[in-house]
């Protein structure tokens, strides 16, 4: 199973999300009741693509419909707006939709084989060494029922509140490159700023137990079997399933957990589908400029459109949250904030509150040894346990200082260290201590661009690197010794920062010249190594796209392929046309990218990554664009979006010449032999037209969902030539074309 990361393009896409739901040509039986397997039958069904449960649908439901999605995600939200009436899904996972969701039910049956969970390491001295030591462990476990009590905690229904601590590890037997995901719910997550789930607890008390600490690496899925494969990683964690398919390609541990699979349905007790229509003739508030302003009065033209210059998430004014549309924003997310860059501005999607990352108070207050307490009426502290705040003001030298909280804040007193302050006296003749007008701030660096890399917000200035707290964006002054702590570190190559993004095991810092590559997974260990190669191309971060493994952007010269060495150039058949301002998404499969022309027009172009083939679009003046779950959405001057996503394949036609032979003797054709290999998905159809024809005639049409080779046999009338066309969409390769012809007499 797998899990997508979290959407960071907060405010262009979120509310399409909501809107999209319910809306469609629904194909599913949604007036029917499901409480059997055997009512399923005809049903058009759901499945996370190539998985096992995939698999166990085709061969429980062979006659049905199935649509195929690359989430979990995914499959919930078209379970919800009715484009499918249930998917298989394991105990493990269909606890944690409960605790987001309501609405839904499990349907159980003695035809399913339960999920085999399992852990995945490398096939080397340590690797080995792992597998025998969580063998070991698991059937531990087992036996002392603890593996029962974790599946209690995490398979309940019920969200858990307590989570184990990951930072007490010692790692005096060594330390294991981990791989994993932070999203995929309940297996590995993170919650707030914790670290957390099913694998991460089992996991932390097998570290614990044997004295390992830990390296995170959070990747997608495939990335993180593939990286332990290849030996880039010790271990891979996070709902991992065993499948026969896997096994002949990974090392599994035994399996930990057996899951039972369950159909997973829509409660017809449940009132209600809300639909895009039902907004015909109501009042609808829309972002300014956004994306939803465009967007909406195409789908839904009979409703009252009102603008704001505020944002939105799920439907809802997020009150006095606004960003300066004047300047370049950054947007990152980590754990449960959105951040806003350079308005410094912060949203916590947990909590729903918002603000400015910066945080600065004036007011009376006093000093004991270890505490600062306000005196005057109406004012509180924002900050947080772990704060690290700059005191002034004070009249005692000693107690103006960068000092960092340490217990959890009370509404008008910070508590520290003890002994960190000179306690506040009265004067000399009075009894009661007069207060004094102090400072205390919360600063975060004006950071030009910023992403999100291993739990900690990352950003740059100058010539100088920033890594914030670990899970705490709002701090990056932090510096406590801890593996923790903040970071920053001057470059001194030539000029300006021009993007930076999160790459496998590192993070690229761009220049247009230099890339800056940050490894290490802690300030004791993180090291800077410097290429002077081909980086970003100034105004055009929004360009760096990740694609199986390989960064896509635009640098001076043309897109780059990045992999970890030297950056190579791909698109050298751009000839000699220079372009600027380029934005970029991708559905997957193909590196879609917006620029400027010298001459002042936007061009489109498109970069089939499996073909290695570039495709000029034609001309729209894409201004920006965004990827929502495979699709990417395209935001013209004249305010009309463009919509993309992943294909079949490429639709193509192929015409041969005429077949005669080269002989001027009466001739007829037999038959024609074709073996074709058909790609997974694709489609074709074979069509002929004989000399005396006037129109094509279609002969053989097939489409699979499978890869496969194909025999097509053509059995033309008697005919002296003729002509062949085969057309379809996807992958198709000719390996044999064999002709089968008599020759006859001319009388």
């Amino acid at each position: 199973m797998s899990a997508k990361k979290i959407l960071c393009l907060f405010f262009a896409v979120l509310m399409i999300v909501s809107c999209f739901v319910g809306c469609g040509n629904r194909k599913t039986t949604n007036d029917k009741v499901f409480e059997t397997f055997e009512d399923f039958e005809g049903a058009t069904l759901g499945a996370a693509t190539g998985s096992d449960l995939d698999m166990q649908t085709m061969k429980l439901f062979p006659n049905n419909t199935i649509n195929r999605y690359d989430s979990i995600t995914d499959l919930v939200l078209s379970l919800e707006s009715g484009k499918i009436d249930g998917f298989l899904l394991d105990e493990a996972y269909a606890s944690a939709i409960a605790w987001e969701r309501e609405g839904y039910k499990t349907i159980a049956s003695d035809k399913t084989v339960p999920t085999q969970f399992a852990y995945v390491v490398s096939e080397n001295e340590f690797g080995r060494k792992l597998k025998g030591e969580l063998n070991e462990f698991i059937a531990e476990m087992k036996a002392n029922g603890e593996i029962d009590r974790l599946a209690k905690k995490w398979f309940s229904g019920t969200r858990p509140t307590e989570f184990a601590d990951i930072s007490s590890l010692t790692g005096e037997n060594g330390t294991i490159d981990l791989a994993l995901s932070d999203t995929d719910l309940p297996m590995c997550y993170q919650n707030d700023t914790v670290l957390t789930g099913f694998d991460v607890e089992f996991i932390i008390a097998f570290a614990k137990k044997y004295g390992y600490d830990f390296t995170l690496s959070t990747v997608d899925f495939d990335a993180m079997l593939t990286g332990v494969q290849t030996e880039k990683y010790h271990l891979a964690i996070g709902g991992i399933t065993i499948t026969e398919e896997r096994k002949e390609k990974h090392t599994f541990t035994d399996c930990y957990f057996e899951s039972p699979v369950y159909m997973i349905a829509r409660d017809n007790a449940v009132e209600g589908e809300s639909k895009l229509s039902d907004l015909t003739g109501q009042r609808i508030g829309v972002m300014t400029g956004s994306i939803q302003a465009v967007m909406m009065p195409e789908l839904v033209p009979d409703a009252e459109y009102m603008e704001f210059n505020s944002i939105y998430r799920d439907g809802n004014e997020i009150d006095s949250l606004t960003i300066d549309k004047t300047k370049r924003t950054q947007i990152a997310g980590i754990g449960k904030y959105v951040v806003f860059f350079p308005d410094k501005k912060y949203y916590n999607t947990e909590t729903k509150e918002h603000g400015s990352m910066e945080e600065t108070i004036t007011a009376q207050m006093i000093f004991t040894e270890k505490t600062v307490e306000i005196k005057e009426e109406g004012k509180t502290f924002k900050f947080k346990k772990g704060d690290r705040v700059e005191i002034s003001g004070s009249s005692v030298e000693e107690n103006n200082k960068t000092i960092i909280i340490r217990e959890d804040v009370e509404e008008t007193k910070l508590t520290f260290y003890a002994n960190s302050f000179t306690a506040s006296a009265a004067k000399e003749g009075e009894t009661e201590i007069e207060p004094e007008s102090i400072t205390i701030s919360r600063t975060v660096p004006d950071l030009d661009f910023v992403c999100e890399s291993n739990y900690r917000l990352w950003g740059t200035k100058g010539n100088t690197i920033y890594g914030s707290k670990f899970m705490d964006p709002l701090n990056f002054q932090s510096f406590d010794g801890l593996a923790g702590d903040s970071y920053y570190i001057d470059v001194g190559s030539d000029g300006e920062f021009t993007g930076c993004a999160p790459y496998t095991s590192h993070i690229c810092f761009f220049k247009e010249n230099t890339v800056h590559k940050l490894y290490g997974s802690k300030p004791s260990n993180f090291q800077i190594v410097t290429s002077q190669v081909y980086g970003v191309q100034a105004g055009s971060e929004r360009s760096i796209c990740v694609i199986n493994e390989t960064m896509f952007y635009k640098g001076v010269n043309g897109v780059y392929a990045y992999t970890g060495g030297i950056p190579d150039l791909v698109s050298e058949r751009f000839g000699m046309r220079r372009y600027t301002d380029a934005c970029a998404a991708t559905d997957g499969n193909k590196y879609y990218i917006t620029m400027k022309e010298t001459g002042g027009n936007r061009e489109l172009y498109a970069f089939d990554i499996a073909r290695n083939i570039w495709v000029r679009e034609e001309n729209m003046n894409i201004v920006d664009m965004a990827t929502k779950d495979g699709v990417v959405k395209m935001l013209t001057t004249s305010e009309v979006i463009h919509r993309t996503g992943n294909s079949d394949g490429v639709e193509w036609s192929v015409t041969f010449c005429p077949f005669n032979e080269t002989m001027n003797e009466r001739k007829g054709y037999s038959k024609f032999h074709l073996r074709l290999d058909l790609a997974a998905g694709a489609w074709l159809q074979v069509e002929v037209k004989r000399n005396t024809d006037t129109k094509w005639h279609t002969v053989y049409t097939t489409h699979n969902e499978r890869e496969k080779t194909v025999t097509v046999p053509i059995l033309p009338a008697r005919c002296d030539s003729v002509e062949i066309r085969l057309s379809g969409k996807g992958e198709c390769k000719l390996r044999t074309f064999i002709r089968e012809f008599f020759v006859g007499s001319d009388v």
